[in-house]
């Protein structure tokens, strides 16, 4: 589950996955990656005003 503090308010989502071949756990895992990029998404379409900013992963 991700949540998504927006300026108009939080978002939430979840993605669902199952036997993922990249199982490497780490800021390129295909998984994470595209969480991010799904976020930047949903961010752009109910906050096209605001610029998205995906902030540091931590590992």
């Amino acid at each position: 589950m991700v949540l998504v503090n927006t300026p108009g308010g939080d978002i939430v989502f979840c993605i669902l996955t199952k036997n993922n071949k990249d199982q490497s756990w780490t800021r390129t895992n295909e998984a994470e990656v595209l969480t991010r990029k799904i976020a930047a998404l949903i961010w752009n379409h109910y906050e096209p005003q605001h610029a998205f900013k995906s902030y540091p992963v931590i590992d």
